[in-house]
């Protein structure tokens, strides 16, 4: 028997979910619907294994891992409070205490479905990731709003700067310091696109607001979005419904992404892309809008 866990961040820390198989469990670990699974003992496997996710979330990894020993532990001892308890007519079957006995000597089998590379065995090279994804869209954002005049020279550079900051950052944070599994094309392109969103926005505000829509802009991305965007504490772990507003800000949803493209390519991404390309259309918006004001204001 197998008990899938999610996270639900309310009352109890998590909800117990059965499963009828170990496959079913590693599915919904790999495309993120639970964090980890307890496959209980069974005459084909004596000893509880704990399946973990540590690419998920590190902290909740070693939470679910813990809860597993805490379980194998109490399993073993109520078993062997149960033989003595038993009548003194019924006799101790040798072979049954010798398997609790080293039972209770062993931890439980942790087996890690989704885990970090090698080189990042804390998970902190998400968040070093995301830290430049988010600083470079506000830098590239304010860059092109002071140095590029013009509406279709600042659309080029909304292409042009975010594909190579999410370049860079691939080469660095993969083929340099190893903490990303994999550099592939769709990665890119979600980084581009978290990026994209960032200085659309910036340059957006600033072209309506001039440079108070610089400070609206930041304080909406790293002031409000990034504590609450799940790269340094989980989701689970916010109050009120702060996760439910972080999927519908960039750093949330981009956040989503690149963890979801780096380790769990099976995992549902269609809501990251849909926030990200909105925020990205919102800032053109706002940059058309700009020019269409201000040429309206020329020719009168």
């Amino acid at each position: 028997m197998t008990h899938t866990l999610e996270s639900t961040g309310k009352e109890l820390p998590f909800e117990l979910t059965r499963v009828d198989s170990r496959a079913e469990a590693e599915e919904k670990i790999t495309t993120r619907q639970s964090y980890g699974a307890f496959i209980l003992p069974s005459p084909e496997q004596p000893t509880l294994e704990v399946l973990t996710a540590p690419a998920a979330n590190k902290a909740i990894a070693t939470m679910i891992s813990t809860a597993g020993g805490q379980m194998h532990k109490m399993s073993v001892a109520a078993a062997m409070q149960k033989m003595q308890n038993a009548p003194a007519a019924q006799p101790v079957n040798p072979e049954m205490l010798s398997t609790l006995t080293q039972s209770a000597l062993q931890d439980p089998t942790i087996t890690e479905v989704v885990p970090l590379t090698s080189k990042d065995q804390q998970g902190s090279g998400m968040m070093y990731a995301f830290l430049p994804l988010l600083i470079g869209g506000l830098v590239g954002g304010v860059l092109i709003s002071l140095k590029i005049s013009g509406i279709w020279n600042r659309v080029l550079a909304l292409v042009v700067f975010p594909a190579l900051e999410a370049l860079t950052i691939l080469l660095i944070m993969h083929n340099w310091f190893g903490l990303l599994p994999q550099a592939t094309f769709t990665l890119w392109a979600g980084l581009t696109l978290a990026i994209s969103a960032i200085s659309s926005l910036v340059v957006g505000l600033h072209s309506l607001k001039g440079a108070a829509g610089i400070g609206i802009a930041a304080v909406l991305t790293m002031f409000i979005g990034n504590p609450i965007s799940g790269a340094m504490l989980p989701l689970e772990f916010l109050p009120w419904h702060w996760a439910t507003i972080s999927s519908w800000l960039v750093p949330g949803a981009a956040q989503q992404l690149l963890r979801n493209l780096s380790y769990f390519p099976d995992a549902s991404n269609a809501s990251s892309w849909i926030v990200l390309s909105i925020w990205l259309l919102g800032g053109l918006a706002l940059l058309a809008l700009s020019a269409t004001k201000k040429k309206a204001a020329s020719e009168n």
